[in-house]
């Protein structure tokens, strides 16, 4: 917790009377981390004045000036609390001394980045549309966008979203009034390996699960804070929670019956036992049942043992499928979102990604899903009842337009380039 207390003596020295010089004390000692950045983005909103103090100190980190860390910890904390801010859009940051700021999700769009140094710094989902990149030193700057989604989870709001991003982290997604979608990003304090998928276990608990490990992380400070990891049986296949009250086990033990259970939280009541067959590739369930994606069908386990089998020219990828409606819900590996009736051979498709479908979510009249391109895709049915996309989310380095002549390195530049990017002296 010494990530709170120094968040709260930042908060502190922004309060005393000659604030400038107290803060300044701090930041040019004392490195800024994403837990700090997480508690301050809680904290700093209150302090009258605080982005302009935070502006004004990133301001004094010039090029040259021997400042240090100042500058980087500086423009950090500016965006954890003016990140949603308009005045936070096109502002003139040029010739500055930035290195290892702490800027992921941040809106630069339009801003003056010129000549200024941000070695090191954490750029990864940022908007740089438009922005003046010339003759800035990005050299090792995290310019990613995060990596295929690979899960989504109902957040405690609703059309709110939680996802998993093995290369990133944990997200946030929210579905705006006018049906746009909206990202934010929370890093994760360790990596799993073959992570799989992620529950909302209780309001910013969450529950991540891999092939042979748990991690629960508290995300309620906008940072991912461990609350316990533990190890799990390999016999344990997937894991699903639902209603935050139940959870699901498919058991497929080397030798004997692979089979799915539904068990009470509170109680340990096991609810149902299903006999499934092995070897499924994606799995969906709901508090009647379980559907499983095999090679070449899909099967649907009822909870009084009875089952029924889907055949389909539908191949559903990643590891997820939905049970919505009396219907599948799949993400296809030719990237189309697909509702397949269990009681009709009707299956509906639209395509919604340019690769191979990585993760599905329906709940509350929003299909949610994710492809290998990056892309987030929005799904509803159209006022005349068919499957429409009705927003999009690209998870690429937004950059077009963006000016990277003179860039110190090589790699930075052609990265821009890929994504839209301006060099003039290539194009003149």
């Amino acid at each position: 917790m010494k990530e709170y207390f120094v968040a709260k003596a930042i908060e502190r020295a922004l309060g005393t009377t000659d604030r400038f010089a107290a803060t300044r004390e701090l930041l040019i000692r004392t490195p800024i981390q994403p837990e700090i950045v997480g508690f301050f983005k809680l904290l700093g909103k209150k302090i009258s004045g605080a982005s302009a103090i935070l502006a004004s100190l990133a301001h004094s980190a010039r090029v040259g000036a021997g400042q240090g860390i100042l500058g980087g910890g500086a423009i950090s904390l500016y965006y954890a609390i003016d990140a949603i801010d308009d005045q936070a859009h096109g502002l003139d940051w040029k010739s500055l001394d930035l290195d290892g700021a702490l800027l992921a999700g941040a809106d630069l769009a339009g801003t003056d980045l010129c000549g200024s140094t941000l070695r090191g710094a954490d750029l990864s989902l940022v908007d740089l549309t438009d922005a003046d990149l010339r003759g800035a030193d990005l050299t090792d700057a995290n310019l990613t966008a995060g990596g295929s989604i690979i899960a989504f989870s109902p957040d405690s709001t609703p059309h709110r979203y939680i996802c998993l991003a093995p290369e990133s982290g944990l997200g946030r997604i929210a579905v705006k009034a006018n049906n746009s979608l909206s990202f934010s990003f929370i890093s994760l304090p360790r990596t799993l390996r073959s992570p799989q998928n992620l529950f909302m276990l209780t309001e910013d608990v969450v529950l991540i699960t891999a092939s042979s490990e748990f991690l629960i992380v508290e995300i309620g400070s906008g940072t991912a804070e461990e609350a316990a990891h533990f190890r799990i049986a390999s016999d344990i296949r997937t894991v699903t929670v639902l209603n935050q009250s139940l959870v699901g086990l498919l058991l497929e033990p080397e030798w004997g019956q692979c089979e799915a259970l539904l068990v009470n939280i509170d109680s340990g009541q096991i609810l149902w036992r299903i006999p499934v067959s092995p070897n499924g590739r994606a799995y969906g369930w709901s508090t009647e049942g379980i559907a499983i994606a095999y090679d070449n069908e899909m099967a649907v386990y009822h909870a009084d043992t009875s089952f029924s089998t889907i055949r389909s020219h539908i191949q559903p990828s990643g590891h997820s499928l939905s049970l919505y409606n009396d219907a599948v819900i799949a993400v296809t590996s030719d990237g189309q979102a697909a509702w397949v009736p269990l009681t009709s051979t009707e299956v509906e498709t639209v395509p919604v990604h340019s690769g191979t479908g990585t993760a599905v979510l329906a709940a509350g009249g929003d299909i949610l899903t994710a492809g290998s391109d990056g892309s987030v895709a929005l799904v509803r049915r159209d006022r005349i009842g068919g499957l429409a996309e009705i927003a999009r989310l690209e998870r690429r380095l937004r950059c077009a337009g963006a000016r990277v002549d003179g860039l110190k390195r090589e790699r930075e530049r052609l990265i821009f380039l890929a994504n839209d990017a301006t060099d003039f002296e290539v194009t003149s």
